[in-house]
C-alpha cells in the first residue's frame, strides 16, 4: 500500500466540484460536521479568502481519508457550543474522517502529522478537536496533541 498525503488550500478546493464531491463522499452523512464546515466555508469563500486547508489521503486514485483545518468560525453546533470567532482566533479547528474500510492502517495518524506541520495556518496554536469515538480520542492522545475539546465521547 502506498499512501499519498497532500495539502490543499481551501480557497482552491472549494471551487473545484470534483474535489468537493470526493470530500463529501468521505463523511458520516449529509448533516455531519465536515459537511457543515464545507457548506460554511463555501459560503464564506464567495466573499473573502478563507483561512483553511484540507489534507487528503489517497491510496492509488482513491481518496481514503481527509482532514480539515480551519481558523474560520463555524455554525455547526458542537456539544460545548459553537466554534465562535473568539475560539477561531485561539485554536485551529481540526476535523478528520477516514473511510471505515481503511481505519487502523495509520492513515489518521499520517493526516494529523501533516496537519501539525501546516504552521502557515495553525501558527503553532493548539487544535480544537471533536473526536466521536474511543479510537479517535485515543489517536489524538497518542499523538500528544494539546487540544481544546469541542465535542465528542464520554470516556
Amino acid at each position: 500500500m502506498i499512501l499519498k498525503i497532500t495539502s490543499i488550500d481551501a480557497n482552491k478546493a472549494l471551487f473545484n466540484e470534483n474535489i468537493i464531491k470526493q470530500f463529501r463522499k468521505l463523511t458520516l452523512y449529509s448533516s455531519s460536521g465536515l459537511n457543515k464546515e464545507l457548506d460554511n466555508l463555501t459560503c464564506l469563500a464567495q466573499t473573502k479568502k478563507v483561512n483553511a486547508k484540507m489534507v487528503a489521503a489517497h491510496i492509488g486514485n482513491t481518496m481514503v481519508g481527509w482532514c480539515l483545518l480551519s481558523r474560520e468560525p463555524s455554525h455547526f453546533s458542537f456539544y460545548n457550543g459553537n466554534y465562535s470567532k473568539k475560539l477561531a482566533e485561539k485554536y485551529t479547528l481540526l476535523e478528520i474522517f477516514v473511510s471505515s474500510k481503511h481505519r487502523g492502517m495509520g492513515i489518521g495518524t499520517a493526516l494529523i502529522k501533516r496537519a501539525k506541520v501546516l504552521f502557515s495556518i495553525t501558527k503553532g496554536q493548539p487544535f480544537a478537536i471533536a473526536p466521536h469515538s474511543k479510537a479517535g480520542n485515543a489517536l489524538f492522545n497518542k499523538l500528544a496533541m494539546k487540544n481544546y475539546k469541542l465535542d465528542g465521547i464520554e470516556l
